[in-house]
């Protein structure tokens, strides 16, 4: 008998509760809000208890820090809480079965079904098993595909790093899992949780719907316009301090509770530290020469937009093969999104990629450490074009609907939305801006209209075909 596994399931099963608090709940008993993915979580749960087709196997994949272990806790303590006496549950993250007790998943598992007394296929009770830090186990992916394919009365509900290895190998593994992303908080979902200020149900689509979906440039003005109210009425609730707040360290739920911005860096640069050295490994062997180079890169894309690769492989000393599987995985980690240049394929593959970072927070700890000479605003406008991508990456890119890419002109727009045949010109920036850019890029790019997001006032422009959208609107989007 395996008794060092034993006894570890033995306190997971016993302290369960106690081991999770400190994620659904702050130390002084406040609650924590619950995002949306929590809610559709519920939703695959109430249809497994209701005997209901659908999954029976959801997969949490997300960057280190975006909250993935609190979701996975609110599960548990509502199972807990609602069906305690009516299921088997348990929680346990794969990482300390492997690293410290040097054991497999499929060893935990065979364990606890010898716990539970019954097979999985003969469970009478509905059985759920919560797993954190799956991708510890190179395997887990065939195991828990076995599992959910001969356990009929088990729901996995797992999470972890690297998320588009997990997503690829739930692939691989049969497509049997719901696969539902988790991201960096957006404003909203910030002020959420950290200030309990909850969104206006329904006005995101709303302002979605118009910024991406109108007809022509007037449309757009119009049905913004009709939504200024909702949109007064929510700021009126949030001190608008909170902006810059989140901009440096709101994105990222478990930095929230840091006392000052050098813990935050720190925290985060750690965090980093993990996703290079760990999550890295998994997406592609990298030598400790290029670790070090990778940590080199994001110091300078911290600093830079656009660089080529032929000067980015001199910078930090690696060749053209190894920067692109460098920049192939800081982006399946989600640590980067990548932005394509806009143009035929041919011209494309001349043009350097645009690399922003998955949250501005990221891109703050890299200024705070590196101590920039450059001026506050600048960084602003760098910090607020990672917001943008965070924005476009959810809203099309990881739903892969419509593509966001950039013009690499000079003076030009930063970003190019393309969605099935229309695009529209996309400008970000700080303090009031004017439509030049987007009508820079306009007189070369077939575009239905324009967008240009800064402080200016919501407004259609003297030719109409842009608009100027406030940050009021474009941060509840």
């Amino acid at each position: 008998m395996n008794r060092d596994l034993t006894e570890y399931l033995q306190r997971q099963l016993a302290l369960g509760r106690q081991r999770l608090r400190k994620y659904v709940a702050s130390s002084n008993g406040r609650v924590y809000p619950q995002r949306y993915i929590f809610v559709k979580t519920k939703r695959y749960i109430a249809d497994f208890l209701d005997e209901k087709e659908g999954k029976r196997w959801v997969i949490i994949p997300g960057l280190r820090g975006t909250g993935k272990t609190t979701i996975l806790a609110q599960t548990y303590y509502y199972l807990y809480k609602e069906h305690r006496d009516d299921i088997n549950l348990i929680y346990f993250s794969l990482d300390e079965a492997t690293e410290t007790l040097g054991r497999s998943l499929v060893e935990v598992l065979n364990e606890y079904e010898r716990l539970v007394g019954q097979s999985y296929e003969a469970l009478t009770k509905p059985t759920f098993i919560l797993i954190d830090e799956v991708q510890s186990d190179a395997a887990w992916a065939a195991v828990l595909k076995s599992l959910n394919e001969r356990a009929q009365n088990v729901f996995i509900l797992c999470s972890g790093s690297s998320a588009v290895h997990l997503q690829d190998t739930a692939d691989v593994a049969g497509r049997r899992a719901a696969v539902e992303r988790l991201f960096p908080m957006n404003f909203c979902e910030f002020e959420m949780v950290k200030n309990d200020i909850y969104p206006d149900k329904g006005l995101k689509k709303l302002i979605v719907d118009a910024m991406y979906g109108s007809s022509n440039a007037q449309e757009c003005h119009s049905r913004l316009v009709a939504l200024q109210l909702r949109v007064d009425q929510y700021w009126a609730k949030v001190d608008r301090s909170h902006w810059k707040y989140y901009l440096a360290i709101g994105g990222l739920p478990f930095v929230l509770s840091e006392r000052s911005f050098a813990d935050v860096s720190d925290a985060v640069l750690s965090n980093m530290d993990k996703v290079i050295n760990r999550d890295l490994q998994q997406l592609g062997k990298f030598t400790p020469e290029t670790i070090t180079a990778i940590k080199r890169l994001l110091y300078i894309l911290a600093e830079s937009d656009a660089i080529s690769d032929r000067k980015m492989g001199e910078l930090i000393g690696v060749n053209r093969i190894t920067l692109a599987n460098i920049y192939d995985a800081l982006v399946k980690a989600e640590v980067l999104i990548r932005i394509h240049p806009n143009g035929r394929q041919t011209t494309v593959t001349k043009k350097p990629s645009k690399y922003l970072f998955m949250s501005s927070v990221i891109r703050a700890s890299f200024f705070y450490i590196a101590g920039s000479t450059e001026t506050y605003h600048a960084r602003e406008g760098r910090l607020l074009e990672d917001v943008a991508a965070l924005n476009f990456y959810r809203t099309f890119g990881a739903l892969q609907h419509g593509e966001v890419v950039y013009d690499s002109t000079k003076g030009s727009a930063d970003f190019i939305l393309k969605d099935g045949v229309s695009q529209i010109a996309i400008e970000v920036g700080r303090g009031e801006k004017t439509t030049r850019q987007v009508d820079a890029t306009m007189k070369r790019v077939r575009c239905k209209y324009g967008l240009t997001v800064s402080a200016t006032p919501l407004s259609l422009s003297s030719a109409k075909d842009s608009v100027m959208i406030p940050w009021d609107f474009f941060a509840l989007s």
